[in-house]
């Protein structure tokens, strides 16, 4: 009774409004659509499970088919679309009911990206495909993280970046106004970290990140080995975690080999560009191992014609018609991996100091996990790891900050096939190799086979521990761990021992036991 009275007095109280409805049309089971002329309000109203099936049976006769209502009715709630003149009095009026537990105003919801007030950011696809938004609701980035321009200059007046610009140096004039007269490096600059959400302009890949501007390219956009290396040596010793690098040369170098080294033996992290040859083979410093090298994909992430692959590339980002900053305060299209390397030395700005991105190699693991895998699966020489993920690189650093995993270090192809009782592993020795090799990986593997590729020299394993011995001469083996054939040598050879004494004392016995010998002529 109690039930129909509450039924009742919505109804009724419905009909004391004036509302022109149909009175109470089931939308799914167990709620209720109470439709009037004019603006309604929903309300999600919760009731006993008693009241529910009471409330369904009383109006089966009107059901109406609503996906969402049949989804509620299985947790008790129903669906009221109740004038919105009258809502408020309504819900006040639902909460006195014994069987009512709660009658709340149906809200919003929304997807969270974070899309900052900067009015050209609807032309910066590039942000879009990287999945920068995503990634600012995880991290902006922090002003503690400096990123070295090692390029044409910046320039500092700039109302998008004079915010953002530190004190540099300008390797071309020799002094200490790396003011930018080509535009190349103002334009890359902002890509990286030009000041975002401040109601102007663009938006950049890190809102936090400081810029060090190092001009080491004249006014035609032309410099020299001699003072890129200089420019790189500066910039590891004024501050810079992250050096950009948005220009290479085409033969190798020594001495810019050794800047490179002299930066990162100072723990900063080098992102340079793949090169625009549309050839096989990366320019330098890209083509550096240390060194992260980036190559360009398009609007619709393909491989832009122009961009160098091969061995050595690592990751991928926008590069084709990228609008950034320019010089003179205004805004600029430009095409080219100078304009891919920015969004990947953004991104590592964002991630540095994250608990699970806490070095620089760890960072460029990061990038490269999370990377969404374009081309051949898996790394492959058009695309290295993929086109970077803002908001997975940053979940993949923060979740592996959590995930507690012994390493061992071997530079090999290391395959793992588990077996009962032993395991094998097939190993492939490169030159460099001593001839005896120790080490105690884990295996965190639960299945029956599973492959463990190198991973910049690392493999992860465990509970299992491997003694490997190679031979001098680099030569592919497969050696087998588990319980060794030694200790089955030493049962045997014990065994044989007690036979033998056995045997030895059978012998004697027998010989005591002779009958005597009469000595007659």
């Amino acid at each position: 009774m109690q039930k129909r009275t509450i039924i009742g007095l919505v109804l009724m109280w419905l009909l004391g409004t004036g509302a022109s409805t149909i009175p109470v049309s089931l939308q799914g089971t167990g709620a209720y659509l109470l439709s009037a002329d004019g603006p309604t309000v929903r309300l999600l109203v919760g009731t006993s499970p008693e009241f529910a099936a009471e409330w369904a049976r009383s109006h089966r006769s009107a059901k109406v088919q609503n996906a969402v209502a049949e989804e509620l009715a299985k947790i008790n709630v129903q669906i009221l679309d109740v004038p919105a003149a009258e809502a408020s009095q309504m819900r006040k009026e639902l909460k006195k009911q014994p069987d009512v537990r709660f009658a709340q105003f149906d809200a919003p919801v929304e997807a969270l990206d974070l899309f900052p007030n900067d009015p050209y950011l609807p032309a910066q696809y590039g942000l879009i495909n990287i999945r920068a938004p995503q990634g600012w609701e995880i991290s902006t980035g922090s002003p503690i993280v400096t990123i070295a321009i090692v390029d044409s200059g910046v320039d500092f007046t700039h109302p998008d970046l004079v915010t953002k610009v530190l004190a540099g140096y300008d390797f071309i004039e020799g002094d200490t106004l790396p003011q930018d007269e080509y535009g190349h490096g103002t334009h890359v600059a902002g890509i990286a970290a030009a000041a975002t959400n401040n109601g102007q302009g663009v938006a950049g890949v890190s809102w936090g990140a400081q810029l060090l501007p190092v001009r080491v390219l004249n006014s035609t956009g032309g410099g020299s080995y001699s003072i890129l290396a200089a420019g790189i040596i500066w910039a590891a010793d004024h501050g810079a975690q992250i050096i950009n690098l948005s220009l290479g040369g085409l033969t190798p170098d020594s001495t810019l080999l050794n800047a490179v080294n002299y930066a990162i033996n100072r723990g900063c992290l080098l992102v340079a560009a793949s090169g625009n040859d549309g050839s096989g083979f990366l320019r330098y410093p890209a083509a550096f191992p240390a060194v992260v090298s980036v190559g360009s994909t398009n609007s619709i992430n393909q491989r832009s014609g122009f961009s160098n692959y091969g061995t050595g590339l690592d990751l991928m980002a926008p590069g084709e018609a990228i609008y950034s900053t320019n010089t003179g305060g205004g805004y600029f299209y430009r095409t080219g991996t100078s304009m891919s390397v920015p969004y990947v030395s953004g991104l590592a700005a964002v991630l540095w100091g994250c608990a699970g991105a806490t070095t620089p190699h760890l960072i460029e693991i990061a990038m490269e996990q999370s990377a969404l895998d374009l081309g051949a699966a898996g790394w492959d020489a058009e695309y290295g790891f993929g086109l970077i993920q803002m908001d997975q690189a940053l979940l993949y650093a923060n979740q592996v900050a959590y995930t507690k995993t012994p390493v061992a270090t071997y530079a090999g192809d290391v395959g793992i096939v588990l077996g009962s009782p032993t395991i094998t592993f097939t190993i492939t020795p490169i030159a460099t190799l001593e001839p005896i090799i120790e080490m105690a990986p884990v295996i965190t593997s639960t299945t029956d086979e599973v492959t463990a590729s190198q991973l910049n020299g690392t493999i992860t394993a465990i509970a299992h521990e491997i003694r490997i011995t190679l031979s001098a001469t680099p030569a592919s083996k497969t050696l087998v761990t588990g319980e060794s054939d030694h200790r089955d040598l030493l049962v045997i050879s014990g065994g044989l021992l007690v036979l033998g004494g056995v045997g030895l004392w059978v012998a004697l016995l027998l010989w005591r036991r002779r009958p005597a010998r009469n000595d007659r002529d």
